[in-house]
């Protein structure tokens, strides 16, 4: 196609050639795919899915290819209107020589077609043809996977030469893939990675909102079928700026906030749904996430029995285990205190009392540092250890207290 654009001018009397028909079908050609390429990205407009179905009643099975439209990279419009099978024949008309898994695609083709009718062909010409066909050809091939790869390749823009000759730019347009045998039977087919037609477009204005705000149907929104994927920034309203300087705490990321994957919604943000944070690989719900930056703080009592020992006063430890509910705590305090102590008999105190002398008696209670465990990490261990005294030491090898117990009351905070 040439770069100059240009369509024929009429007069009365005018001789025209075959060339003037060829150039006026040229111009309407060219603007019409330079028009496909300046509002649409290349790939598949409909159909052409590869399926596994009953193409002809009553036949077995067959992998082949419905019915559909695509345009290439070229601007170029791919037709195909009846159901395609899928065969031994595409195998050896790609020269497919070895079992694997192949790429399959559709290309732009044309050809000439329709001789003249008997009694009005040229002598002295070849390519004697009334018509040009544009059809398809189909493609099995694993060669070509990076060079329709838009994110790979350079793809033509509206304003660049564009060709008519296939065979010389050939675009073809990825629908699936096919599992070919030992027998070079095609086994499996499916559609895979294929790339489906985008607008090129800065604004999209839904047609009602030239109505006004009073009309019925000034509210009618843009509908998006399917899933809708932004690949750098989404910004709701008016752009607004977000300075690291100014964001608590400090962010670590380099640039921030980043070129892409960022939500700004200038006003309210509406949800019937929930929000979901990411944490050590589980999705947690906002208020299950809100839970992971508060303490989880546990309070409850122990009773610890006292039984004397070789040291006066007495000592021992009381062991325990707790869990935090949080999803991951990094640390852990605890505070304890005595709640109640249980004595023994009167007769029992009194002589306890009687044969310690001037003594002063002594019960305490206090807690080591927490540890975490290395096969659970949201458990850890404490230990409260006891003093109690001071012993009755007037039987020998036998020392005695006065108490029988005491309950402590404990707080534990965990930390997120």
């Amino acid at each position: 196609m040439a770069n100059n654009i240009e369509r024929l001018n009429y007069y009365e009397r005018e001789y025209l050639r075959s060339f003037d028909f060829i150039a006026e079908q040229n111009y309407h050609i060219e603007m019409r795919r330079r028009l496909n390429l300046a509002l649409h990205l290349w790939g598949i407009v409909v159909g052409l899915d590869v399926k596994l179905g009953e193409v002809v009643q009553g036949a077995p099975n067959q992998y082949y290819i419905s019915p559909g439209m695509a345009i290439d990279a070229y601007g170029r419009e791919i037709f195909l209107s009846a159901p395609y099978i899928l065969s031994e024949d595409d195998v050896q008309n790609n020269r497919i020589t070895l079992p694997g898994r192949y790429s399959l695609f559709i290309e732009y083709a044309t050809d000439l077609a329709t001789p003249p009718a008997a009694g009005f062909a040229v002598c002295d010409l070849k390519d004697q043809y009334t018509r040009r066909h544009e059809s398809y050809r189909i493609i099995i091939s694993n060669e070509l996977d990076d060079s329709v790869d838009p994110k790979k390749v350079k793809v033509p823009s509206p304003i660049d030469q564009l060709s008519d000759d296939p065979e010389k730019k050939p675009w073809p347009v990825r629908l699936g893939s096919v599992d070919i045998d030992a027998s070079l039977m095609i086994t499996n087919a499916w559609p895979k990675d294929r790339t489906y037609i985008g607008v090129r477009a800065q604004q999209i204005v839904a047609p009602v909102a030239s109505l006004g705000d009073s009309a019925p149907d000034a509210n009618r929104p843009i509908s998006v079928e399917a899933d809708l994927r932004a690949r750098k920034n989404a910004i709701i309203g008016k752009d607004f700026e977000v300075l690291k300087a100014d964001t608590i705490p400090p962010p670590t990321a380099d640039p921030f906030p980043g070129k892409k994957g960022n939500l700004k919604v200038r006003n309210d943000l509406f949800m019937r749904g929930e929000f979901y944070k990411l944490v050590d690989a589980k999705w947690l719900a906002l208020t299950e996430y809100v839970k992971t930056l508060m303490p989880d703080i546990q309070i409850s009592t122990v009773k610890i029995d006292i039984v004397p020992t070789a040291a006066n006063p007495s000592i021992g430890q009381f062991p325990f285990s707790l869990a935090s509910k949080l999803p991951t705590a990094s640390s852990a305090n605890i505070m304890a205190a005595i709640a109640g102590i249980e004595w023994k008999t009167k007769n029992e105190v009194n002589t306890w009392w009687g044969n310690i002398g001037n003594d002063s008696p002594i019960v305490r209670v206090t807690a080591d540092p927490p540890q975490k465990q290395l096969n659970n990490p949201n458990t850890f261990d404490f230990k409260l250890n006891w003093t109690v005294g001071p012993n009755d030491t007037t039987v020998l090898n036998n020392p005695s207290l006065s108490i029988r117990s005491i309950t402590v009351s404990y707080v534990v905070v965990f930390f997120p």
